[in-house]
């Protein structure tokens, strides 16, 4: 181009950007030429537009002649009629001052970064909406751990015949497993420990509506095989793809016995004299599996310095970097320690569990409850 804006010389790369060909273009003024948005809006000449003042080319092509030397390149972004159609380009452009014809002329190498520069702005307005999401996901994420803090028991109910303990530790922010402590009545609670299929915030909602449920309504809970089939009932229509084991069962304080229905969770630990022993009883499916879950009563009946332990399956598959799991140390743990008061043995079951994992990150939620008999109720009467 010469310093008036004129198009002198131009190659098939520069017909190929704007579909023009030379009889076009040449001795034209750029703008106008090369179908300009703002000339042909303004149905002006170039130089004469609204924009011409601060036209990146103009601006190029003036300093490369005034300095005598190439001028860093300038990305364009404008409208181009092309084809009769307006069309978005994203222009790199290089002005380099050179003799042609024995005139001090301007080449301008034009790129045509349009689909590049499309990709990146795409991938720009993508982070946004990757970072809005982002925040609002750690807005919500801050509530649900509210919501979860509020439905774990903050503290365990305490009677004086029984001492009772439990450990929460979710493997995210917020977990799938929940347990909670129910008094029902002056003479039985309500003892419940469950582990919903995954964990993070689908799993959490699922607990917080799970406590809600399981606070709904006192004479069901009472009767654990109707409680966890309403539960299985409620359940199925809340998710289609999630799955929850329980167990569920009321404690009598007069008898010490333990009432319960078991639904695909890991089997209890009853410790006496000394003997630890796996509780094995009659279970049933996990709920939300089927529609026609039938669940089976058990019963154990606990005496003076008894300990029963109910966990969910994160403690016991909590493995080391030998892959060996934590349910192979847990008996032996359990029988070395049974002289232990259930608050000290959850705290030596805590350090345990820590030098068993060792370096190696926790794999899924965690939750232990224990239950000691004391015997120190008046009216008290031992199997």
């Amino acid at each position: 181009m010469d310093q008036h804006v004129h198009i002198r010389h131009l190659n098939n790369a520069f017909k190929s950007i704007f579909k023009k060909e030379a009889s076009e273009v040449l001795m034209q003024l750029c703008g106008t030429a090369i179908g300009c948005s703002f000339a042909i809006r303004e149905k002006a000449l170039c130089g004469q537009t609204s924009h011409c003042s601060s036209c990146e080319i103009r601006k190029g092509i003036s300093n490369a002649l005034i300095e005598g030397q190439a001028v860093n390149a300038q990305i364009v972004t404008r409208e181009f009629e092309i084809n009769g159609i307006m069309q978005l380009k994203y222009l790199k452009i290089n002005f380099k001052p050179l003799k042609y014809k024995n005139k001090t002329m301007v080449m301008l190498i034009v790129d045509d970064i349009t689909e590049t520069e499309k990709a990146r702005i795409e991938v720009t307005e993508q982070n946004k909406r990757i970072r809005s999401m982002n925040k609002q996901y750690r807005m919500d994420l801050k509530l649900a751990q509210k919501v979860q803090r509020d439905i774990i028991p903050k503290s365990i109910p305490q009677f004086p015949e029984l001492r009772i303990a439990s450990r929460y530790y979710p493997l995210e922010a917020i977990g799938g497993d929940i347990y909670d402590i129910i008094t029902i009545d002056q003479n039985n609670f309500g003892v419940f420990v469950s582990d919903v299929s995954g964990h993070g915030l689908p799993a959490a909602m699922v607990t917080t509506m799970l406590k809600a449920l399981v606070r709904s309504d006192q004479e069901l809970l009472l009767k654990p095989d109707e409680f966890c089939t309403y539960l299985n009932y409620k359940f199925m229509d809340l998710s289609k793809e999630m799955y929850l084991s329980v167990i569920y069962g009321v404690y009598n304080r007069i008898d010490h016995s333990f009432t319960y229905v078991r639904c695909g969770h890991p089997h209890m630990f009853h410790i006496r004299q000394g003997e630890v022993r796996e509780v094995i009883d009659e279970g049933t499916f996990l709920l939300g599996f089927t529609d026609t879950l039938q669940c089976p009563i058990n019963r154990l009946n606990l005496k003076r310095d008894d300990k029963l332990l109910i966990y969910t399956d994160g403690l016991t598959e909590t493995w080391n970097s030998e892959k060996e799991e934590y349910g192979d140390v847990l008996p032996y743990f359990l029988k070395e320690n049974h002289e232990l008061d259930v608050h000290n043995l959850f705290m030596s079951l805590d350090e345990s569990l820590l030098r068993h994992k060792g370096h190696d990150q926790f794999h899924d939620d965690i939750c232990y409850l224990g239950i000691e008999v004391t015997g120190n109720r008046e009216d008290i009467k031992y199997l």
